[in-house]
This record gives structure tokens, C-alpha cells and sequence, in this order.
């Protein structure tokens, strides 16, 4: 499963034994954030209910990537799964944080 965007945001996403991790590599504004909900919902749909968002390759995020990432929480919520963010970026780890 691969959905990229050109020159702004990459997705890649693997299937592990305890999930899905979903590598994010770019900017998470909002032209890519609605990819990312896009990509989320198909990965909901598909039956996955452990997700981890690998943030390690994320340059910049604005308020709405923030607000793509508690769509995402809330929708693993919803349906009983466990949502994380592994390996944050620093600009990643300085906004959430």
C-alpha cells in the first residue's frame, strides 16, 4: 500500500505482527493531511486496528496535520484499536509537545 503526493508527502505503509506502521515522510499541511485521512480511512476499512504513525520523516506539520492525527485517534477509538506516533521528528516532538 503506497500513496504519495508529489514534493510533499510520502506514505508507506507495513504490516507487522502487531499492526500497521504507516511512515510518513514530508510536510503534513493540509493539502497532505486529507491524503493522510484518506489513507487512514482505507486502512480502517482494510481491518487494521493497531496503527503507529512513524513521524520521523515529517519536516514540518501545521494545525491541520495536528488535527488529521486526532481525526485518526478518534477513529481507532471508535472501533476498539490503539493508535500511537513512534520515532517523532523534532518539529514533530516540539509542536505536540
Amino acid at each position: 500500500m503506497r500513496a504519495s503526493m508529489p514534493a510533499e508527502m510520502e506514505f508507506a505503509a507495513k504490516r507487522t505482527g502487531q499492526g500497521i506502521v504507516l511512515s510518513l515522510k514530508g510536510r503534513l499541511d493540509a493539502s497532505s493531511s486529507e491524503l493522510l485521512d484518506r489513507e487512514v480511512d482505507e486502512l480502517v476499512r482494510s481491518g487494521g486496528r493497531l496503527l503507529s504513525l512513524d513521524m520521523g520523516g515529517v519536516t514540518y506539520m501545521s494545525s491541520a496535520g495536528i488535527r488529521s492525527l486526532v481525526k485518526t485517534s478518534k477513529a481507532f477509538k471508535k472501533f476498539g484499536g490503539s493508535f500511537g506516533i513512534i520515532n517523532p521528528s523534532k518539529a514533530v516532538h516540539d509542536l505536540l509537545r
